[in-house]
């Protein structure tokens, strides 16, 4: 439990955990959410964390869904949240691993690496149109509604 017992920064690494995972597609070393709960005690003071269903907390793929459910907000907390979080995981080594490729491909098996990653995000998307409506609700919850 944090010092004072109310249990924020508690739930800021829940948050940092679940929204650097999505980024980085595997799970983000403690450094790294520390960076990231520093950034946003620095840009949002005493804000509190978003808080998400703990099966978004265990399969952080499903931010997916809540991405394009805010996409169409102007000012959403968790779009702000989020690009803080591709900030901090593009300036890291894993990131740097993650997001740049450091060898030449075969154009055949860069075809195909394009023709899975295409494959990939279509299904994603159908998920998304599937899920959109109820967790648009709930990221609007997470947003209004701090524990």
């Amino acid at each position: 439990m944090h010092r004072s017992g109310c249990g924020r920064r508690r739930r800021q690494l829940r948050e940092a955990k679940a929204l650097l995972t999505y980024v980085l597609r595997q799970v983000p070393p403690s450094s790294m959410l520390r960076r990231y709960v520093h950034a946003i005690d620095a840009l949002y003071g005493a804000d509190e964390p978003l808080r998400f269903p703990a099966v978004v907390e265990r399969f952080p793929m499903l931010l997916a869904a809540y991405e394009r459910a805010a996409g169409n907000q102007k000012n959403s907390k968790f779009r702000s949240r989020l690009s803080c979080a591709i900030l901090i995981a593009e300036a890291s080594p894993l990131g740097a691993q993650r997001f740049m490729s450091d060898h030449a491909m075969h154009p055949i098996a860069a075809l195909f690496g394009l023709a899975w990653a295409v494959a990939q995000d279509s299904v994603i998307r159908i998920a998304c149109l599937a899920l959109a409506l109820p967790l648009s609700a709930a990221l609007k919850a997470a947003e209004r509604h701090p524990q």
